[in-house]
């Protein structure tokens, strides 16, 4: 994937960094731009484009974790790699393959996303790399252009193989992992409580807070957040939801063991499938840690609910209200053959539900609804009750 500032970073290349050279390119499949025929016209000796798959720009396929065993060591003198790190999901051996296929004195153009920059799953997406990060895995190269990406979040960089290259030990080096990191959606009324709770907490610095102001109904205020969010996992919570500051290991760590990367919907209180209550938070009302977790779930409380925005999964801005949207959602992931949980993520919820007019006029619609479309369940029960989902 080349946009074009990244086709403008190739004209670093030079005809005498290039002419003459053997070049290859790693992450070759052709989508919507490539260096080939910039490289090419610079007089290259040989270009090479491998890539995990058969298609437009890839001459032969081989995988990055492959290099050395299919070429050798120091058998290029250019390697190239756009925008393809961040699909790698061991980047480590990525990196240590393309610096030993690289000759020394070699030249090695990289560019990759940053932090901000949105899920892009083709054919996987795992990591995000910043200016800082790539000093790291490159401090054993001679530097040559390191920069951000005018453009969009990301880092361009082209760095000079050492004669004496020791390579450096990228085990100590961390990239952000953007499958374990979360923005959190809130809809706010209140904004000395949501100060409180989130603005005023230290979180991990990846973490994306998104307050949602005069939304006209929890489903659009939650809807307008998700459409912000530039993580996969999106956590919609109360404005007075309390989260410890390991939650997001915590969730990580449930996502993990329930070993189903595509799930529906996550709740930390709700019901299992056998009707009974199952949860691990602290309410005014007391509710203790309840069932065995995490386990699966018909419906689950509004206080925190996570999606993936991968899933295509959204509130129904139809409904309206404030209540209801999340048996709603639990709902709609079933009825598309998703599994929903609830998990073992503790956290302090400030309020405790209100059943009032309003409640019961939204559980009329969220009934009606169900009733109308045709739904597989003939009931759900949720933390407020049960409700008849067929007629």
């Amino acid at each position: 994937m080349c946009h074009e500032a990244v086709l403008s970073f190739g004209s670093e290349l030079t005809s005498e960094d290039v002419a003459g050279k053997r070049v290859l390119e790693v992450g070759s499949y052709n989508i919507n731009g490539s260096l080939r025929s910039h490289i090419q016209m610079r007089g290259c000796r040989e270009y090479i484009g491998v890539d995990i798959q058969a298609g437009p720009g890839v001459d032969q396929v081989c995988s990055v974790k492959n290099l050395v065993k299919r070429f050798g060591e120091a058998s290029f003198d250019v390697v190239i790699s756009t925008e393809m790190l961040e699909h790698v999901k061991d980047w480590r051996t990525a990196v240590s393959n393309i610096k030993q296929v690289c000759k020394p004195d070699g030249l090695i153009l990289m560019t990759t996303r940053s932090t901000g920059f949105k899920r892009h799953e083709y054919p996987g997406d795992f990591w995000r790399f910043d200016v800082p990060d790539m000093a790291l895995i490159f401090m054993d190269c001679e530097i040559r252009v390191l920069a951000p990406d005018p453009q969009a979040p990301g880092v361009f960089m082209l760095a000079r193989k050492k004669p004496d290259c020791k390579e450096v030990d990228l085990s100590t080096i961390q990239a952000q992992n953007i499958r374990t990191s979360i923005s959190i959606v809130s809809c706010v009324s209140n904004q000395d409580v949501y100060k409180h709770n989130f603005l005023d907490r230290e979180f991990p610095p990846e973490t994306q807070l998104i307050p949602v102001y005069d939304a006209n109904s929890a489903a659009q205020g939650l809807n307008h957040g998700i459409s912000q969010a530039v993580h996969d996992v999106v956590v919609c919570c109360h404005q007075d939801t309390y989260l410890p500051a390991d939650w997001a290991l915590a969730l990580n760590r449930q996502i993990t063991e329930i070993g189903n990367l595509d799930y529906g919907v996550l709740g930390t209180f709700g019901i299992d499938l056998n009707g009974k209550y199952a949860g691990n938070i602290k309410q005014p009302n007391g509710n203790p840690k309840m069932g065995k977790l995490p386990c699966r779930a018909q419906s689950l409380d509004e206080h925190c609910l996570v999606i993936r925005q991968l899933s295509g999964l959204r509130f129904d801005e139809d409904l309206g209200g404030w209540h209801m949207y999340g048996a709603d959602i639990c709902i709609q992931a079933m009825e598309r053959g998703m599994k929903n949980y609830v998990i073992d993520a503790y956290l302090e919820h400030m309020s405790n539900g209100k059943v009032d007019e309003s409640f019961h006029c939204m559980a009329n619609r969220f009934c009606a609804k169900w009733q109308k479309i045709g739904c597989s369940r003939s009931e759900v029960k949720t933390t407020c009750g049960s409700f008849v989902l067929r007629d």
